[in-house]
């Protein structure tokens, strides 16, 4: 595959097929091999609980801190 594409897969898949999928050079798996659908109320929350976790992990690798509701750059 190209650089800088990603491969992805989904399906009901069983055990044997994401070793073959990750030999194909498929990046990204999902299915109920994995886990069940969520119903919609559950997968708004897991979505906010998610993108709350990734700007907490992005604040952290910009050395952000929040102070008053603005961020604030901590080092020089």
């Amino acid at each position: 595959m190209p650089s800088g594409q990603t491969m992805s897969a989904s399906d009901r898949l069983v055990t044997e097929i994401p070793d073959v999928l990750a030999e194909l050079g498929c990046d990204i798996v999902q299915g109920f091999l994995y886990a069940p659908a969520l119903a919609p109320v559950a997968f708004e929350r897991w979505l906010i609980e998610h993108c709350a976790e990734q700007a907490r992990a992005m604040l952290r690798r910009l050395d952000l801190a929040p102070a008053g509701g603005a961020a604030v750059k901590r080092s020089a």
